[in-house]
């Protein structure tokens, strides 16, 4: 909601935990509705 106000990302600490958890497990399952980070997730590069 508050990225929707500012038209901005906005991280949060746990997100940006979760997101390199996932970078690091090779993860790629995109999430709806938990910010942009975690809906935009970069494709997994070997």
């Amino acid at each position: 909601m508050l990225e929707k106000d500012l038209q901005v990302p906005v991280v949060h600490a746990n997100v940006a935990q979760a997101w390199e958890i996932m970078k690091r497990l090779r993860v790629h399952e995109p999430k709806q509705g938990l910010g942009t980070l975690l809906r935009e997730l970069p494709p997994m590069i070997e």
